[in-house]
């Protein structure tokens, strides 16, 4: 294996595009090693994966050591000090589903996450995810593929070949991208590609299939629903101003939509 090294910033997802681009807005950090495999299989293979979560860790650990002591992180809100009132919430249970290596069940890796170490402060209510990583390449991704899953259990493959054949047929528009392939065979989807999939996938799930009087069967019009309340809470999410009503209405769209 070799390694190189990669500039890391301060993460801005909640800054929009336009304004994170200018130079003004990144701050650099510090150059993190990079593990490069030789080639693909070693890549994916587990022994790779876990020697780079777990340099990535060290690497922390070394860069933000200075930061704190005993008493722990000085938090600076509105020209105030904050100071030891982060109190740990999930720390344990992390930690817990990390001894008993049951980790994938909540979506962490069984590698020590460094931040658990660090006195008085709680990683998991302090930083902001990044709106492309959470929804467009996470939360988007995983119920597409819930989806395809879902309809091939209840209905076959055949029809998963059917909502591919759908999306062949969505025409060329401006700023959405098309599909004359389809979508499946694309093993790796840019958050731009998913972005235009949530435009169209409304129009591939509605009346996909016949409903069933079948136990536990999903009706076709629950899941085209999904699909409604999700774009409405995405379009939500990525306005670039906020009043207070606004927040009210995403937030009771997000509880309507889990």
């Amino acid at each position: 294996m070799s390694n190189t090294q990669t500039e890391k910033t301060l993460p801005t997802g909640n800054i929009i595009t336009w304004r994170r681009n200018k130079p003004d807005v990144k701050q650099l950090l510090a150059y993190l090693p990079i593990i490069k495999a030789k080639d693909d299989t070693q890549k994916i293979s587990e022994e790779h994966k876990n020697i780079v979560r777990r340099t990535f860790h060290k690497s922390l650990k070394f860069l933000l050591s200075p930061l704190y002591d005993d008493n722990g992180i000085e938090l600076e809100l509105n020209n105030s000090i904050f100071c030891n009132q982060i109190e740990p919430r999930s720390h344990n249970n992390m930690k817990l589903y990390y001894k008993n290596n049951t980790g994938k069940n909540i979506s962490i890796e069984n590698v020590r996450n460094f931040f658990w170490s660090v006195p008085n402060i709680n990683i998991y209510a302090a930083t902001v995810p990044d709106r492309m990583h959470h929804l467009d390449l996470g939360l988007f991704q995983h119920q597409l593929n819930f989806t395809k899953i879902l309809i091939n259990k209840q209905c076959g493959k055949s029809f998963i070949d059917k909502m591919n054949n759908r999306v062949k047929l969505i025409p060329r528009y401006k700023d959405l991208k098309s599909f004359p392939n389809g979508f499946l065979h694309l093993a790796l989807l840019t958050a731009s590609e998913y972005r235009s999939l949530m435009k169209i996938m409304i129009f591939i799930v509605d009346e996909l299939y016949e409903d069933s009087g079948s136990p536990n069967f999903i009706k076709n019009n629950k899941i085209t629903e999904v699909y409604l309340k999700w774009n409405k809470m995405y379009l939500l999410s990525r306005k670039e101003n906020y009043e207070e009503s606004d927040v009210t209405l995403l937030q009771v769209t997000i509880y309507i939509f889990i």
